[in-house]
């Protein structure tokens, strides 16, 4: 029966910490944003048709701050954003379709930043991430292109400095999630636990 717990433990310690190669990776910076600005960004991955399986991934570091994938550290202080994800691209909006949004990432100290984790994705596609402002709404239900806008709502108070810093990625496979370091630290801790018990 140990030996089986010991093996259960280990299997759930190795596949939290396996790795996921990075195929895609764009850093998106600017200004003068307004209450009502909406920034739109091309996904591209078309060159990426070798991968049928990708996980994208996108988030926003300008309200709290933090160190992003190009190893250059924002300093927070600026809009606080909503991220909204199209299927699509932008020299055909007509032709996009909304997946998913997300205002607050929830945890931590970026607490009022946004982020999407582990979207399914498929090489040779393309995708298109709206930045607004954490108050504006998609007038569109799920499949809607980003033809049906957003409403004017705005608030000059979540603006800050103006400024935004957004990083989108995809990968090969999907990312740890906090619950899955969870699992990682219940796996060590059921190392050591038996192995302490073994030595007694």
């Amino acid at each position: 029966m140990k030996k089986i717990i010991k093996a259960v433990l280990l299997l759930g310690l190795v596949c939290a910490a396996c790795p996921a190669a990075t195929v895609y990776q764009a850093i998106h910076r600017g200004s003068n944003a307004t209450a009502n600005s909406l920034y739109y960004f091309d996904i591209d991955l078309t060159a990426l048709g070798a991968y049928p399986t990708l996980f994208l991934h996108a988030q926003t570091f300008q309200y709290a701050g933090g160190q992003m994938l190009d190893a250059v550290t924002d300093p927070g202080g600026g809009i606080d954003s909503q991220i909204w994800l199209f299927n699509g691209s932008l020299g055909n909006l007509l032709a996009t379709s909304f997946v998913t949004s997300n205002d607050d990432i929830n945890t931590g100290a970026m607490l009022w930043d946004s982020q999407l984790l582990n979207q399914p994705a498929v090489g040779g596609n393309q995708y298109l991430l709206a930045l607004t402002l954490f108050n504006k709404d998609f007038l569109g239900g799920p499949g809607s292109p980003i033809t049906a806008g957003f409403n004017s709502g705005g608030q000059a108070g979540s603006v800050g400095d103006g400024h935004y810093a957004v990083q989108v990625w995809a990968t090969t496979e999907a990312i740890p999630e906090p619950a899955t370091y969870a699992l990682m630290s219940f796996g060590l801790g059921g190392m050591m636990i038996l192995s302490r018990r073994r030595r007694a």
